[in-house]
């Protein structure tokens, strides 16, 4: 972790304070992860899975990560899927159990209080902004694949990437959840901009461009 310098601690104690008292939304997790991206990237392999999208925010157009690895591996076995699973060959996307594990090693670390709620709104805030993110490959810088958001039967939120040609699959690249839908889009699929807020009583919301709101 790189020594943080007194202003950082200003705007560290501001974000701290946000994310204790369940006070923030995507804009301002936008901020934050723009805010601890280079100090957590000596620790790669500690915060492999937030750094990835600690770049994802500051780049929504990607061309190297976790991400377009998974991609283009699934690309390259041409979507076939693992012997007796139905995972792809080749693709490797994120397990909740290590993203939880990884925030609340960050917490501890950072000596920020919190508890699984956060970890539950954190996330949906980093969903929310990774919707659409689109990702690039080869001289021309050509998008091959895009990220969308899909509700799961199950109450779980997924962040599925899609390789931007015909009869091509989404696949799971990372899931987390259980959250409380209030409107579920014809086969999960949130085919519309989405936006977090606080409602009037403080609760965390996602909504679309058109206002229905989802959670």
């Amino acid at each position: 972790m790189k020594k943080i310098d007194q202003k950082e601690k200003i705007i560290f104690l501001h974000y701290k304070d946000k994310i204790e008292n369940l006070e923030f939304d995507e804009y301002d997790i936008l901020g934050f992860l723009i805010f601890i991206r280079r100090h957590i990237y000596t620790d790669r392999e500690k915060y492999e899975n937030i750094i990835e999208f600690c770049d994802l925010i500051a780049h929504r157009e990607r061309n190297q990560g976790k991400a377009i690895n998974a991609i283009k591996g699934g690309i390259y076995n041409q979507y076939q899927t693992r012997d007796d699973s139905n995972k792809l060959k080749g693709y490797s996307g994120i397990y909740q159990e290590i993203w939880k594990k990884e925030w609340e090693n960050f917490f501890d670390e950072f000596k920020i209080t919190y508890n699984d709620k956060t970890i539950l709104e954190i996330t949906l805030c980093i969903y929310s902004l990774a919707q659409y993110t689109k990702y690039i490959f080869g001289k021309n810088n050509k998008c091959i694949a895009e990220m969308s958001l899909f509700q799961e039967e199950d109450g779980s939120l997924t962040i599925s990437t899609k390789e931007i040609k015909d009869n091509t699959p989404f696949v799971n690249f990372a899931r987390y959840g259980k959250y409380d839908f209030k409107y579920i889009f014809p086969c999960g699929d949130i085919d519309e901009e989405v936006e977090t807020y606080r409602d009037d009583k403080n609760i965390l919301r996602l909504k679309t461009k058109t206002g229905t709101i989802l959670i």
